[in-house]
């Protein structure tokens, strides 16, 4: 690359110095030889990110290199346009060979959330292609894949982190299921079950946050149960007489993670509650078990509350045993 460059930089120059090329011609040649070394250049960063990710991930150069001839061969990087930012080389249904999650982003327009897309390539299918407005494809982002619906296909859960700094921050979250059985195969987007008020881009369990007459003491009503579950936490200010509208959940869920439930697979995820000193003021993790019936409806199966950290195992100890 740095031989092509000097080579092209001194044909540049002796033109320039002889005068061979005069005005425009001479203007248009260098522009024309600066679009070539951009696009080397880009091309050369692209290929260094991809082997990098590959090669963490365990594979050898050559393996990556088949990876990677797929993607330059479907021109997934638009000729230079999108950039990789995540790469996820795996075995995603268990069928014995490597699937892949590639997340990209537009070189063009760097706006934090929607600006890029992701592209599933499960097994020979023909490949997905993800595109959500609200969805952030900077890189940072969890991806599993678990039979969590029971059904004998795979789902694929991302969580994508966006820029929000108050609470537990922001996720955007996505469930898909890929289908490959007698029923067809591809993937399709499940959905997430939710009762967060009209025009709210997120997924998550509405709750309300009390703060109780005594102290250090708060009840939390959730209203998809028509339940209150009582817990203790540090008070910012002084109780009233009288139980006190003090917070509630900020944003949706997060940190979503594959769990065992009653001896099947399910999803666990969490919302982060917040008290009467703003949402700075964390008083309790919400915690839900997600479950989808046969028709593919998402439900929430069962909620608690966890102040202390130790709830939050209560259903992954069991998957380890």
């Amino acid at each position: 690359m740095q031989k092509h460059i000097f080579a092209a930089l001194t044909a540049l120059c002796i033109l320039s110095c002889s005068g061979a090329v005069s005005g425009f011609g001479n203007a248009q040649a260098f522009a024309e030889e600066q679009d070539r070394l951009q696009t080397d250049s880009a091309d050369e960063s692209l290929f260094y990110e991809f082997y990098k990710k590959a090669e963490e991930q365990g594979l050898s150069r050559s393996e990556a290199g088949e990876y990677l001839e797929r993607l330059l061969a479907d021109d997934i990087f638009e000729d230079g346009v999108m950039e990789l930012t995540g790469l996820i080389i795996d075995d995603m249904d268990g069928n014995g060979l490597n699937d892949m999650f590639v997340m990209l982003r537009s070189c063009e327009e760097k706006g934090f959330y929607g600006s890029g897309c992701a592209w599933f390539y499960m097994n020979e299918d023909e490949p997905y292609r993800f595109v959500e407005k609200g969805c952030s494809y900077d890189g940072l982002f969890d991806l599993f894949a678990e039979d969590i619906d029971n059904d004998g296909n795979v789902e694929i859960v991302l969580s994508a982190e966006g820029d929000g700094c108050g609470a537990a921050g922001d996720f955007y979250k996505a469930v898909f299921k890929y289908k490959s059985d007698d029923t067809g195969c591809g993937i399709e987007r499940m959905n997430l079950p939710s009762d967060l008020w009209e025009g709210y881009d997120d997924q998550g369990i509405m709750v309300s946050v009390y703060q109780e007459p005594e102290s250090n003491r708060y009840s939390a009503y959730c209203s998809y149960f028509k339940e209150i579950l009582y817990f203790d936490a540090e008070n910012v200010s002084a109780p009233g007489e009288e139980p006190m509208w003090a917070g509630g959940n900020e944003r949706g869920f997060f940190d979503l993670r594959p769990v065992k439930y009653r001896g099947k697979n399910a999803l666990q995820a969490s919302e982060y509650l917040y008290g009467e000193g703003g949402s700075a003021h964390e008083v309790a993790t919400a915690q839900f078990i997600i479950k989808w019936d046969e028709e593919g409806n998402g439900y929430v199966a069962e909620w608690w509350i966890d102040n202390d950290r130790n709830g939050k195992d209560r259903y992954e100890k069991e998957k380890q045993m």
